[in-house]
């Protein structure tokens, strides 16, 4: 992976978990993306994704939703036989035309699993930026500003 996600990126995709933008906003800014990039997108969705620890279940309840459970990117994940959190890595490498259908189940998938966490692990409270609120103009530029060196 040659590039992370900057703190706006995280926090725009934490907004989109948060149901601050939609799915089509989402798409839109991920297909102004070159093809390199969007690889580099998905590789660090997919780790995002990794850290929320999404079920089987919510992954395959992600694909239904979408209208997606045969797409490569559905059947790579799903496999069990090559666990996602290994071998997940592999959807970056699908043909271009089937980078959006990957970003958009892995954003997803990242949106019903971190939701899961937050009204479950966190519903007491919790440091994570990310469950904070994320649609308070201040929170974000608090947590833009406690990321500058």
């Amino acid at each position: 992976m040659k590039r992370h996600f900057t703190i706006d990126e995280e926090i725009f995709i934490n907004q989109f978990v948060q149901h601050i933008y939609s799915l089509n906003v989402m798409e839109d800014w991920f297909l102004r993306r070159d093809y390199a990039d969007k690889k580099e997108v998905i590789l660090n969705l997919l780790n995002m994704v990794i850290q929320a620890h999404p079920t089987d279940g919510e992954i395959t309840l992600a694909a239904r939703k979408l209208g997606k459970e045969t797409s490569p990117s559905a059947v790579k994940l799903l496999n069990k036989r090559k666990p996602y959190v290994t071998y997940g890595y592999e959807i970056a490498d699908l043909p271009e035309k089937e980078l959006g259908n990957c970003f958009l189940l892995l954003l997803t998938i990242l949106s019903i699993a971190d939701n899961r966490r937050r009204t479950t692990e966190c519903k007491d409270g919790c440091n994570h930026w990310w469950h904070k609120d994320l649609s308070d103009e201040v929170i974000v530029q608090e947590i833009r500003q406690s990321f500058k060196l």
